[in-house]
């Protein structure tokens, strides 16, 4: 009501500026083409019998103080003559009907109200805070939800072409569990603004939940579209992972968990990978060769430091495995298989022997580092491996050494 209320007396005020002048304004004296040409001659005939007095002066048949009334008697037949013409003013002046004026302000009002609509945001007031519906509790604020579901659906049937209203309209229908059309709304939000990791992570979801945990080509498409950015991106290895088990593809779904995991992650979502990568193991069972390595740190550890499980090369070279465990915590319980091969045509099981090295990075890079806490194994014979090899590693600082109990 505000809003309107504003243009109104805005709208009421531009209607006094166009109708004051309308109302106040006369229209100019014009004469007609024979008044004009009659007043010309008598003009002119008033000069020529001026002159006649002069010449009348200069041979001496006049006198000044003749002259000069005989030309006051000529100025007042002028004027007589001009002043009876009875084809006088074409037009008289007169006050514009006020109906003129009234349809004048009333097409100033309709243009302006038509402008505004085409090109103005008359919503904008209503949609202002809209991206609270971002934070908004689906169990416990359904009320808020709705109303801002409903605007947001008003906003784009008016303004298609507003990505951000989209975007928010789309979490407003995932909150209600309607992915389908949600997964329609961050299409529009993608259609506008192109490829944009905020708005395809949200895509990915309401698409995979339409679909039931299956993955069409176009899912695939925007999951790997994000996986070009971040290659490690939780949220879609773990959907990666889940499509896995549903093929009974253990192997694959080991492998997404696990790189899943080789970022920083909150807490909560460290221990639901881990579990979900527990499981997987379960269900893939054990590849030939496995090496569980388990790792035990004589101290706590530095503070944000990350965890690396290699098998390489004996004496070094390219790994054939390895596990990174950022914010590493102790014990720690990793395995080494063909599942977390780096490369596939390389695999583990390629190998003849390893050599294993477990270093506590403080940088969390992978290169070693002087302060680094570092364990190295003897060569490994692979060969020989026909059941899960375990190794025992205690990690201590640079000062103290680490060792292995195999």
């Amino acid at each position: 009501m505000t809003l309107w209320l504003w243009c109104g007396l805005l709208m009421l005020t531009a209607a006094g500026f166009v109708a004051w002048p309308l109302l106040r304004s006369r229209v100019p004296v014009r004469w007609s083409p024979a008044g004009r040409e009659r007043a010309s001659t008598v003009k002119a005939l008033y000069r020529e019998r001026l002159d006649e007095l002069d010449r009348e002066i200069e041979i001496g048949q006049l006198s000044l103080e003749s002259r000069d009334a005989m030309e006051a008697e000529i100025g007042a037949a002028a004027l007589a003559d001009t002043a009876s013409d009875d084809e006088g003013p074409a037009e008289a002046s007169e006050r514009p009907k006020p109906l003129i004026a009234i349809l004048a302000v009333g097409l100033l009002a309709v243009s302006s109200l038509v402008v505004y609509q085409q090109v103005g945001e008359p919503d904008a007031p209503y949609m202002a805070g809209a991206a609270v519906v971002l934070s908004l509790d689906p169990h416990s604020q359904t009320d808020q939800i709705e109303l801002w579901r409903d605007r947001l659906q008003e906003r784009v049937s008016s303004r298609p072409d507003d990505a951000q209203s989209w975007y928010l309209l789309g979490h407003a229908l995932l909150k209600f569990q309607r992915f389908a059309e949600a997964a329609q709304a961050f299409a529009m939000a993608h259609g506008i603004v192109g490829d944009d990791p905020n708005v395809d992570i949200y895509w990915l979801q309401a698409r995979f939940l339409a679909g039931r945990g299956v993955i069409d080509a176009t899912t695939r498409g925007i999951a790997e579209r994000l996986l070009a950015r971040q290659p490690n991106h939780p949220l879609v290895l773990d959907l990666f992972a889940i499509d896995a088990l549903r093929q009974d593809d253990f192997r694959a779904a080991v492998g997404y968990l696990n790189l899943a995991l080789t970022g920083p992650l909150a807490p909560a979502q460290r221990d639901a990978l881990g579990a979900s990568l527990a499981e997987a193991r379960g269900r893939m069972g054990d590849l030939t060769p496995s090496i569980d390595v388990r790792v035990e740190a004589a101290q706590p550890p530095p503070e944000g430091a990350t965890l690396f499980v290699i098998a390489r090369p004996v004496g070094g070279g390219v790994p054939f495995a390895v596990i990174r465990r950022p914010d590493a915590r102790f014990p720690a319980a990793l395995r080494l298989d063909d599942a977390v091969a780096m490369n596939p045509q390389r695999p583990l099981s390629g190998a003849a022997e390893v050599q294993l090295v477990v270093r506590l990075s403080l940088s969390g890079s992978a290169k070693a580092e002087p302060e680094d806490w570092q364990w190295e194994s003897a060569a490994v014979a692979l060969t020989e491996v026909s059941s899960p090899l375990t190794m025992n590693v205690a990690l201590a600082p640079p000062a103290q050494g680490g060792a292995a109990r195999p």
